[in-house]
């Protein structure tokens, strides 16, 4: 309890008011004294700032007039087709660097050079004076650059000619920037090749891009293509700072070439940089593309000029005051006995006062308007947990832990005469917290203002609150849970809850919802009558559970709802409402009515396509048309079900396997190819089937559409007719050859009939003469009958003829002869017999090069040494007989089988994989004989059986 803390009495007397004057006096002279210096310090810091900033701008300024300097060099080079080292000399001497822009170390150019230009240019600038001119440093580069003049060619600026500047990494970057912008650019840091002393500063280089004249500049691409070289000039840092000068005595300036303040982007430091500078600024400047970040410091002597006696005197003026001051506590001595006889009459009410607040059961407290606490009853203590030795000095700001300081003081302002109540959290003296309600008015006394307040604890109140809050948002959080719309309706259809999900298929907020009649609002009116029955009868006994009606939402649009509905009940079995959970149906039942018209659609349209259709899910037949049952020969009974694999013994596609297209369009990738189909009940006949695979659907990526079309007549079709087509192509060129090159034959022989005449009526002749003139007749007449050979083989008309099956074969060897010879291989031919028949001769020659060319192949590819070929020749009773044996490698068993399907080949760079199977079609269709194949071991015999005349397919299958 505070028992003395309001009365005047205990706080007035001589020594403790004198102490006060004392205090008060020192903190003004030093407020005083402190305000002054802060405004001197704020005038130095502004002069400061302006002489930084005429400092920048002086940079600045002559940077661009060095960028000008090089602006009027690209002008000088661009006025003349060719400028000379002299030219270039009067030029610089005419601008006067040292005069007009003094810093810079001298104005040059460079030239870019392919690597066959260096030795041009180094032999030229020798002839211009240069006899030492030599590009370094040397190395082999794909691009190359040279400074070529460089004036005033003074000794440092000597030691630069003949520099590639390309070659060094931050020299080449600004370079490569101006050349791709047409602008000035600054290179970074760097070492500059003018340094040949000990006295080493950091320097950069300004370029600027030189383009041959007349070409187009508007891109990068142009502007590279169009570059010659650079106007550019160096600099040596310190050097240029001091030929600035700006404001030396009373700033100091360290300039970086980036943010970083390392050693290594040190461009530049003032000397006197060492002394701590009670002013300081960081400014940055773009120079030709760089940022360069300069840091100021005062200097010594601009801090001493801004050192004065006025906060001096402004603190002898503060002591001044303390005599004042001192005159003041006289004057409230005077007026201690004074208050000393209202002490008794003070008394008096204030124990009035302290028992009214020991009866309180409220925590009753009175602050002053700043918030320190004058009086309070020990309840409020005891609330607090602080006993009165402890609430000397308290106030409002050590038990509020709800409000922060600056809430605090604005609550202390808005309290007023008129009591208002208000709820937070007092903190206690040992930390722990808990809630208060706190009832407040504004009194006065005196004409003092005082907070009087009221405050009892409600941790336990609030504890309920909180928990009755948070069962209510668990219930509704799980309610929002849930996808489906909740909702809950009394007697009268007033909505009394509803869920997130309802709030959406509804389009209003659950405040736009609750309490408002659901039939009248969201009932269309035409069924309302409908929907009053329905809830009716539920409420009476339970029924219409399920249920489906269209509602109305915000936008005017109608959704179909299917509801489940159950009664609630009171206590007393009474009905006090509906439980309803609805589920929007709209969408599914519009995709169940699509649904079953896409159906509709797709088997009509399935049914009526010519081509073979089937439907794939994990590559299993799940649907075909009937067309793919005629193309499978299967019933569609049997399809159904069946793996694709599993409807053909082999399928064999042009380029990659049967799998790898089925497994594309799995993925989305829609495909055509041609393969080969040989029908599990079939094992003769194959056929060429066109496929086409595409997905089913985005959202069925295991299902798949086939097509099949067979086309095994028209790409038999298409190949004869190509191969006619080629060969009349190839016999028309051969009669041409074979018309110009008889008559030079002929001419030839002619010559050397004439030449071994006169030889032979020679009384001496020369043997070896006359035998080669011979040889020389000889093969001419062999050259002319070879080329009638090759017209004959590419003759597009092909008559049935009489031949002897020997003669043929003899035909097709002369034809690869040469080749056969080259690879080292032997020709073995055994006629058993020598029969004659009737049949296309052209197309029986082709077979047999066929045949043989496969041979071939297989000793090249099988690396085969000593490789032999026996052709033997054979009749029966029905057909003539000829076996091509060869040693070549043999055949793997599992090729055997797919030896005469299209597209198979073993050459997959250079075969087609139709060599065969048009081969077996020439024997076997159109000359109605048979080819057939055997391999063992290391050795292959292909057989052709002909038909001594040309009966039919079928007689040839009868036989």
């Amino acid at each position: 309890m505070i028992t003395r803390t309001s009365l005047p009495s205990d706080l007035i007397h001589s020594r403790f008011i004198t102490i006060i004057g004392f205090i008060l006096s020192v903190i003004v002279a030093a407020g005083v004294w402190y305000t002054t210096d802060l405004f001197l310090y704020k005038k130095g810091q502004d002069l400061f700032e302006h002489y930084v900033h005429e400092n920048r701008d002086a940079i600045d300024k002559r940077m661009h007039r060095y960028e000008n300097a090089l602006r009027s060099g690209v002008g000088f080079m661009q006025g003349s087709s060719y400028v000379s080292r002299e030219e270039w000399r009067q030029f610089v001497q005419t601008l006067d660097p040292e005069k007009y822009y003094s810093g810079m170390q001298g104005i040059g150019f460079s030239m870019m050079l392919t690597p066959a230009q260096v030795g041009p240019i180094e032999e030229k600038m020798r002839d211009e004076g240069y006899s030492s001119f030599l590009l370094r440093p040397e190395g082999k580069r794909d691009r190359y650059s040279a400074i070529l003049y460089l004036e005033p060619l003074d000794k440092r600026n000597q030691a630069a000619i003949g520099y590639d500047m390309y070659s060094e990494p931050t020299r080449r970057e600004a370079m490569q920037r101006a050349a791709d912008t047409g602008s000035v650019a600054v290179s970074g840091k760097v070492k500059l090749v003018q340094e040949i002393d000990k006295k080493v500063q950091a320097g950069c280089l300004m370029y600027l891009p030189f383009y041959k004249t007349g070409e187009k500049i508007d891109t990068v691409e142009d502007r590279r293509r169009a570059l010659i070289g650079f106007v550019y000039s160096p600099f040596r840092m310190n050097d240029l700072m001091e030929a600035l000068g700006e404001h030396d005595e009373s700033i100091q300036l360290e300039i970086y070439d980036g943010p970083r303040r390392s050693a290594d982007h040190l461009l530049y430091r003032t000397k006197s940089i060492g002394y701590l500078s009670e002013h300081t600024a960081h400014k940055t400047i773009n120079i030709g593309g760089r940022i360069w970040h300069l840091y100021y410091s005062s200097t010594r002597q601009f801090d001493r000029s801004m050192d004065t006696f006025y906060p001096i005197f402004a603190a002898m003026v503060g002591l001044g005051l303390y005599f004042i001051l001192l005159y003041t506590i006289v004057e409230l001595l005077r007026s201690r006995r004074m208050l000393q006889r209202n002490t008794v009459e003070l008394e008096l009410s204030r124990s009035w006062f302290q028992k009214m607040l020991e009866s309180s059961v409220d925590g009753i407290h009175i602050l002053d308007t700043d918030g320190n606490l004058i009086e309070c009853s020990p309840s409020f203590l005891q609330m607090l947990g602080y006993d009165e030795h402890d609430v000397h000095g308290l106030s409002v700001y050590d038990w509020e832990a709800k409000l922060s300081h600056e809430e605090i003081r604005n609550a202390l302002k808005a309290v007023s005469a008129i009591p208002m109540s208000f709820e937070t959290e007092f903190r206690r003296k040992d930390g722990s917290l808990f809630d208060a309600e706190i009832t407040a008015r504004r009194i006065d006394a005196d004409g003092v203002a005082y907070l009087y307040a009221s405050s009892r604890e409600i941790t336990e109140r609030k504890k309920i609150e909180r928990a009755l809050v948070s069962e209510k948002e668990s219930a509704q959080n799980y309610l929002d849970i849930v996808d489906v719309m909740i909702l809950v309706i009394d007697t009268d259809f007033t909505v009394k809850l509803i869920n997130r999900r309802g709030c959406e298929i509804l389009g209003y907020s659950t405040s736009d919802v609750v309490g408002k009649n659901f039939v009248e609002l969201f009932i269309p009116e035409r069924i309302r009558k409908e929907l009053f029955e329905v809830a009716a009868a539920v409420i009476d006994y339970d029924a219409y559970e399920c249920y489906e009606n269209p509602i109305i939402t915000k936008s005017g649009e109608e959704r179909l709802i299917a509801w489940r509905n159950h009664a609630l009940l009171d206590e007393f079995g009474t009905v006090i409402g509906i439980l309803s959970s609805g589920e929007d149906i709209t969408d599914s039942r519009k995709n169940q009515q699509l649904l079953r018209e896409s159906e509709e659609f797709y088997r009509t349209l399935f049914a009526s396509i010519n081509e073979a259709v089937c439907i794939l899910a994990d590559n299993i037949i799940i649907d075909c048309n009937e067309e793919a049952v005629r193309l499978f020969e299967m019933t569609k009974q049997q399809l159904i079900g069946m793996n694709i694999f599993d409807t053909a013994r082999h399928i064999e596609c042009r380029e990659n396997d049967f799998a790898f297209y089925l497994d594309a369009a799995y993925h989305g990738h829609a495909t055509t190819m041609e393969c080969a189909l040989t029908l599990s009940n079939h094992t003769n006949e194959n056929k060429i089937i066109e496929f086409t695979l595409s997905d089913f659907g985005r959202n069925n990526s295991n299902k798949l559409v086939l097509i099949a079309r067979d086309i095994t007549d028209q790409i038999e079709q298409e190949k004869l007719f190509k191969m006619q087509t080629r060969q009349a192509q190839m016999g028309e060129m051969i009669s041409m050859i074979a018309h110009q090159w008889r008559q030079p034959l002929a001419i030839i022989n002619a010559i050397t009939s004439q030449m071994r005449l006169q030889e032979l009526m020679k009384e001496e002749n020369d043997p070896l003469l006359i035998e080669n003139l011979i040889k020389i007749e000889e093969q001419s007449v062999h050259l002319s009958r070879t080329i009638t050979d090759y017209r004959d083989f590419f003759r597009p008309d092909k008559p049935k003829e009489l031949f002897t099956i020997s003669v043929l074969i003899d035909h097709a060897l002369s034809l690869i002869d040469h080749t056969l010879k080259n690879c080292g291989i032997t020709i073995k031919k055994v006629s058993v017999q020598d029969p004659k028949l009737i049949s296309y001769r052209n197309e029986v020659l082709q077979v047999l090069i066929a045949l043989l060319k496969n041979a071939l192949d297989a000793f090249q590819e099988n690396d085969v040494l000593r490789g032999s070929i026996t052709i033997v020749i054979d009749q029966d009773e029905h057909f003539v007989i000829v076996s091509i044996h060869d040693n070549a490698g043999g055949i793997a068993p599992d090729v055997m089988n797919k030896l005469f399907i299209p597209y198979f080949t073993t050459k997959h760079k250079s075969g087609t994989g139709l060599g065969l199977y048009m081969s077996k079609v020439i024997i076997e269709e159109h000359c109605a004989g048979i080819l057939e194949v055997m391999s063992e071991h290391n050795e292959t015999t292909f057989t052709i059986k002909l038909p001594y005349e040309n009966p039919t397919h079928q007689d040839r299958k009868n036989v």
